[in-house]
């Protein structure tokens, strides 16, 4: 069921994403070109007929899939197998009485509209026409954005919900004008690498341009939106590295950081090759290039869309009690104000030092690429000496947060099982004197004094559970 689930989920917000994307290319980047230089009608009609193709496909896929979306949803709202759900009248329950039934009611219309913009393309004058088009990009982006709904931002309560829903919003859309305009863009350079006119190359240079300055607004908006979906979400290290959704938001930030180094490749040291002019073969071969790696683009992208479709049927990292995978963590209030300052502007030099040598080596440029990665070496070696005195030792639980508040009742709970389990060591009143502490090798430790109360709960929940002092204090797990 689980696995159907995040099927849907995957194939309907790909199919989403890509639809949205066709329309923002042919407005933004195809047409635009096409008008400045004076393409054929021939070339443009050719692209125009792939570019139809590949909507009605992302179309089709959207509705087939967001229907298995639906009766996925219905089935693990009734516990019932997913083959008698429609046979049941659960369905019509879940459309018209839940968020998701009314959200995906919305997309269903949208969908139907889409479809008759998509009948009308080329049918019409040119005017009309370029009309259509909009109104096209207008509701393929409306039916992608209200995916938001489906999320966990449209679970977050309080004000603060508005902010996490228009986050999510201009995540969507930023998805679709980047990853979505992608397997358009891969059309576009086949017909460049095929053709190889001196036509094309002119048309080449145009689109690459505009889709550049498209491709990098929307990973802006991207990482502003993501800042903020982790900040909600996941906003701590312990809940990033400790909890299974954090762990996939790693892998899918890993991913989105393969994409920006591939995209950085086509723009720093492919995409100029097309605006030089040259013989035909030198456009092929540029255009060949920069589709490959537009097709590595879009594997790892939709990777990222896998993840993403995972992560919505997960509880997000902050909800989840996080285990932490290292032997160590960092303390920085025990370090004084000098090193914070120093630690903060390495921080900044090794970030700006990271940036600039993956730029490097996107563009060729490997003896800057070298410079940079030992600037940043060095600044990881002068870190090390202030950071040292920040790391302490660390347990799997070392970030749980209690389980039960501190009041009355849970205070004389707590008291009856220190009275039956450790007075016996660590005395009456905690001071570690108990009747058996003299026989034992290692004096029990004073429970009254200072630095007790700077442990974490999840520290001395570990050792309460496991022991310590190498079995001198048993564990009570």
């Amino acid at each position: 069921m689980e696995g159907f689930l995040i099927a849907a989920r995957f194939l309907h917000v790909s199919a989403a994403i890509v639809l949205a994307g066709v329309f923002a290319f042919e407005r933004f980047v195809a047409d635009p070109s096409f008008r400045e230089s004076g393409a054929a009608p021939a070339i443009t009609g050719r692209l125009r007929r792939r570019l139809a193709w590949l909507a009605w496909t992302s179309l089709a896929l959207a509705l087939g899939s967001g229907a298995a979306w639906l009766i996925a949803v219905a089935a693990g709202m009734s516990g019932k197998p997913l083959g008698t759900v429609l046979s049941q009248g659960t369905v019509p329950i879940v459309l018209t009485r839940t968020q998701f039934g009314q959200d995906w009611l919305l997309r269903f219309a949208l969908a139907v509209l889409l479809s008759f913009c998509l009948l009308g393309r080329g049918r019409t004058e040119w005017r009309i026409s370029g009309a259509i088009r909009w109104t096209a990009l207008l509701l393929a982006a409306a039916m992608l954005a209200s995916l938001a709904w489906a999320g966990h931002g449209a679970a977050t309560p309080g004000p603060a919900g508005g902010l996490h829903l228009a986050a999510d919003f201009l995540h969507l859309l930023a998805a679709g004008f980047w990853l979505g305009t992608l397997p358009s863009l891969i059309l576009f350079l086949a017909e460049a690498s095929r053709i190889g006119e001196p036509n094309w190359a002119a048309v080449a240079a145009m689109a690459i341009r505009r889709y550049s300055t498209l491709a990098i607004a929307s990973v802006a908006v991207l990482l502003i939106g993501g800042v903020v979906n982790t900040l909600f979400l996941a906003g701590t290290v312990p809940a990033l590295v400790g909890t299974e959704y954090g762990r996939l938001l790693l892998t899918k930030i890993g991913l989105f950081i393969a994409m920006l180094m591939v995209a950085a490749v086509n723009l720093l040291r492919l995409a100029p090759r097309l605006g030089v002019g040259g013989a035909t073969n030198i456009v092929r071969r540029s255009a060949a290039r920069l589709q490959a790696n537009a097709r590595i683009e879009t594997v790892l992208g939709f990777g990222v869309v896998a993840i993403v479709s995972v992560l919505g049927t997960l509880p997000p990292g902050l909800h989840a009690e996080p285990g932490w995978p290292f032997p160590f963590r960092l303390d920085f209030s025990a370090l004084p104000r000098g090193s914070l300052i120093l630690l903060a502007a390495l921080a900044l030099v090794i970030s700006i030092c990271a940036i600039a040598a993956v730029a490097a080596a996107a563009a060729g440029h490997y003896r800057r690429t070298c410079a940079f990665a030992v600037a940043l070496a060095l600044c990881l070696a002068v870190g090390w000496a202030p950071l040292r005195p920040a790391v302490e030792p660390a347990y799997p639980t070392s970030f749980y947060a209690p389980a039960e508040r501190y009041t009355a009742a849970s205070v004389v709970r707590g008291a009856a099982l220190y009275a039956d389990n450790c007075a016996l060591c660590h005395g009456t009143d905690g001071s570690g004197d108990g009747p058996a502490a003299a026989g034992l090798s290692i004096r029990p430790a004073n429970l009254t004094e200072q630095h007790l109360l700077a442990r974490n709960p999840g520290d001395l929940f570990w050792w309460i559970s496991h022991g310590m002092d190498e079995g001198a204090m048993p564990g009570f797990a």
